[in-house]
């Protein structure tokens, strides 16, 4: 079973990789981050994720979801880009061709 594990304003790097592992242990994970989120919310999570960015991270896959977020500045947007992450490049790439319609 595949589980989706919310962010929250209040998660941290830690107890988010702890809850990620222990799911990814019982089947498989997957994070998101609530549409609901403001872009005040989306800073303050890239804040306290950016200091435990490693590739392949749950640090990393809360940085992707962000980059996908409707919410994202776009001063947010190239502090992603600028980490120069495929899978978060590729994120944004692909949140750009779905705002565009295409």
């Amino acid at each position: 079973m595949i589980h989706t594990l919310p962010v929250t304003v209040d998660s941290t790097p830690e107890t988010l990789k702890k809850e990620f592992r222990k799911r990814l242990m019982t089947g498989g994970c997957v994070i998101r981050i609530p549409s609901e989120f403001t872009a005040a919310d989306c800073d303050q999570i890239f804040n306290q994720f950016i200091l435990h960015y490693v590739p392949s991270s749950a640090a990393a896959e809360v940085l992707r979801q962000l980059a996908y977020h409707t919410n994202a500045t776009s001063s947010l947007r190239e502090k992603l880009s600028a980490l120069n992450d495929r899978a978060i490049s590729e994120a944004l790439t692909e949140r750009y061709r779905s705002a565009d319609g295409a």
